[in-house]
Order: structure tokens, then sequence, then C-alpha cells
């Protein structure tokens, strides 16, 4: 699912890849890549305050990549 979700987010289908990364984490609430890619597909959707929660558990998680948008967008 993840591989499906990546490539989504990669052609721009956002609304689609938000889907299926909700998917995954409702099975895996604390997968850290999904969490950073969902957050970036809503920010893309404009949706930054949903965007920086998502970003925000990925680190809190141990996710050091997501620490740059954190303090530069949320």
């Amino acid at each position: 699912l993840f591989e499906i979700a990546y490539s989504k987010l990669q052609k721009g289908d956002h609304f689609d890849a938000i889907l299926i990364y909700n998917k995954i984490l409702k099975n895996d609430p604390n997968n850290i890549s999904a969490l950073r890619n969902r957050g970036k597909s809503k920010e893309i959707l404009g949706d930054l305050t949903s965007a920086c929660s998502d970003w925000i558990k990925a680190s809190s998680l141990g996710d050091m990549h997501v620490r740059y948008w954190i303090k530069k967008k949320c």
C-alpha cells in the first residue's frame, strides 16, 4: 500500500494518496513515513493545520526530516 500511496503523491494525486495513507495509519498509527508523506499531501492541498499535526507526531516518533518543515511552516 505504501508504494501505491507514494506513487499517487508523486503524480500529484494528493486526495488519493491521503486516503491510502489513512488506511496505512489506521493499521499502524506510528508509521513515520506515512505521517510525513500524508502531511506533505495535506500541505499541498492547503490544509497546513493537519499537515503540521502529522509532522509533529512524526517528529515525536523520531523523524528528523520533518523538523525543518515544522520550524518553517507550523
